[in-house]
């Protein structure tokens, strides 16, 4: 009944395509209503190249003091505290306390 716009009984080849036409116009205005791309002012960063943590879980850490550690001065102290961790697929690192960054 929708396709019949004449209500003959039969659907003939206009009101086939009329029906088609508009169904589909229809549909791409729900779309664009639903749907709207707005694009970015921003770039995509970068991939970070370098892994900085493990790839398996954690199973040690220790931390790394030299021995004139407790004369150091506080901002000696803060470039000179490292700790290592190691992980469960074989991996040590040893990183800067301070940044929290490997070395």
């Amino acid at each position: 009944m929708k396709i019949d716009a004449d209500s003959n009984g039969s659907v003939e080849w206009p009101e086939f395509m009329n029906y088609m036409l508009l169904e589909n116009q229809t549909l791409s205005l729900m779309k664009r209503e639903h749907f709207e791309y707005i694009p970015s002012r921003k770039l995509d960063p970068q991939p970070n190249k370098v892994k900085l943590c493990h790839s398996d879980m954690i199973t040690g850490m220790e931390f790394i003091f030299p021995d004139d550690f407790e004369t150091m001065t506080p901002q000696q102290q803060k470039r000179f505290l490292k700790y290592a961790t190691s992980s469960r697929d074989g991996t040590v690192k040893i990183w800067n306390a301070h940044s929290v960054l490997p070395e």
